[in-house]
């Protein structure tokens, strides 16, 4: 079950909410729903940019004509740009982790161009950082005996716990 990332609402861990979520035999657990944080949505990120620069190309006067020209715009994307979305969708998520879940996160240089153009290929995934990987130990320290969430289930600052069990694995 989701809830808000508000701590006055409810303790996850709290010793009522568990014992109520696992009487009778049933598994409920609560899940802090992530934060409200834009670049975390890859689509905002990245694709957007090109369908906006339509209305600088195109002027679509229907829906059709709109649609044909969103789905032109998703054709001219070359594999490197979206390769560089990904990367940068990455770094934001190490970002977010060092900040605690914090939404006024700064957004990482990552100088993309640059390496590509230096020969430099884009990294499929980002190895966790020694310092994300301290906060991320932290935060695992800080809620043992709490409820966990199992590997690839997702929510709030947890995304942190599961991707250094990802790197662990």
């Amino acid at each position: 079950m989701g809830v808000d990332n508000k701590p006055s609402h409810c303790i996850n861990a709290d010793p009522d909410v568990v014992a109520a979520g696992t009487a009778d035999g049933w598994d409920i657990r609560l899940i802090n729903q992530p934060s409200n944080i834009p670049h975390t949505n890859i689509l905002d990120l990245g694709f957007f940019n090109a369908i906006q620069s339509l209305q600088d190309r195109t002027t679509p006067r229907t829906v059709d004509e709109f649609i044909i020209e969103v789905k032109r715009a998703f054709e001219e994307q070359s594999p490197s740009t979206l390769d560089k979305v990904w990367e940068s969708l990455q770094a934001i998520l190490q970002e977010i982790i060092l900040a605690k879940g914090d939404n006024t996160i700064k957004l990482p240089h990552l100088k993309k161009d640059k390496a590509a153009n230096s020969g430099r290929s884009i990294p499929k995934e980002l190895p966790l950082s020694a310092e994300a990987s301290t906060v991320v130990r932290a935060a695992r320290a800080a809620t043992a005996g709490g409820v966990q969430l199992e590997k690839g289930q997702r929510g709030g600052g947890d995304v942190a716990v599961d991707l250094l069990r990802d790197q662990e694995a």
